[in-house]
């Protein structure tokens, strides 16, 4: 019977220099994301701090009241959203899971402190990819932190969340 996740290639067929970037915008920024200057300053540091190269791909985890927003601040990005609560981690989760990830590329950075996400970050890591967490400082699941190769912290900013 075969199961439902394909085997990971091992790492010499994969395409090891290629790495695929999953940033929950919403954690970066501490709170949803209404204007785009805000937008742009979370993706700037997020690719300050990862070196992001321009053809590296990025996805974007929103919810509904920070996509507009949101879109503009990496505009060569794939948004994804989701509704409710997590609902936007759930969105990049099923992207790590569900399009072969592991198998296409050699590096994951997941640019958000949840929790949520060490489970998925646990099973890429066992499929052989290096994983890197981008968090705020004193907003990083220990799970996650377990479960990452390498971790880079951001200055925790606790002004960066915005009123609804």
């Amino acid at each position: 019977m075969k199961s439902r996740h394909a085997d990971a290639l091992p790492l010499k067929k994969r395409a090891v220099l290629r790495r695929y970037v999953a940033m929950d915008i919403e954690n970066i920024n501490g709170g949803a994301v209404h204007h785009m200057q805000r937008a742009v300053s979370a993706c700037e540091e997020v690719a300050a701090a990862i070196n992001l190269l321009d053809d590296e791909q990025v996805v974007v985890g929103v919810g509904p009241s920070s996509l507009l927003a949101s879109g503009a601040g990496h505009p060569g990005a794939r948004m994804v959203m989701g509704r409710g609560i997590d609902g936007a981690d759930h969105a990049l989760i099923d992207v790590l899971r569900g399009e072969h990830v592991a198998q296409r590329f050699g590096a994951v950075v997941i640019a958000s402190g949840d929790g949520i996400f060490a489970d998925v970050a646990a099973e890429l890591a066992a499929a052989g990819v290096a994983v890197t967490v981008v968090a705020r400082e004193g907003h990083l699941s220990a799970r996650l932190r377990l479960a990452a190769k390498q971790v880079v912290l951001l200055p925790d900013v606790p002004s960066l969340g915005e009123a609804a």
